[in-house]
């Protein structure tokens, strides 16, 4: 691999930053929701519109109640987010900082499968469990990709 570029640097620490920040407001929003909120059980939809049927599900709940509407809809902006952090990893050619945003990304998707499948698929603690883990491993690997980037000298 070439050698890092230097001047991505701050963008690469920037990108991690606001990751961490994401992470972190989504814990809160995700324990207001997990303390406050009660999710209905949704049957399995039969037929051939399953999959919307839940997606329906999800916002008629979610626009009931606006703090686990901004948790569900923070779930696709992470993972944009992890998306543009690895990208930007890339073209910075910083291999520590690859390696860890694509961990990051594995662990938001996982975080992201553990809470769809989560509320879609009966309200299972091993799936609340698999999004605990998920969210715990992106914000770890995160707060790792923040010390190694600012204490990365030209």
């Amino acid at each position: 691999m070439a050698k890092a570029r230097p001047s991505k640097m701050p963008r690469i620490l920037g990108m991690v930053r606001v990751m961490t920040a994401l992470l972190l407001i989504q814990f809160l929003f995700g324990m207001y929701t997990n303390l406050f909120v009660i999710l209905p059980r949704i049957p399995k939809p039969s037929g051939p519109g399953g999959f919307f049927a839940h997606m329906g599900s999800m916002m008629s709940v979610g626009i009931r109640d606006p703090v686990f509407l901004v948790h569900m809809i923070m779930g696709p902006f992470l993972v944009l987010g992890a998306l543009i952090t690895l990208i930007v990893a890339i073209m910075g050619m910083f291999r520590p900082a690859i390696i860890l945003s694509s961990l990051g990304l594995v662990f938001v998707l996982t975080a992201g499968y553990g809470g769809l499948t989560f509320f879609m698929d009966g309200q299972h603690n091993s799936l609340s469990f698999v999004m605990a883990l998920g969210w715990l491993g992106a914000l770890t690997t995160y707060f790792i990709a923040w010390g190694v980037t600012s204490a990365w000298k030209a």
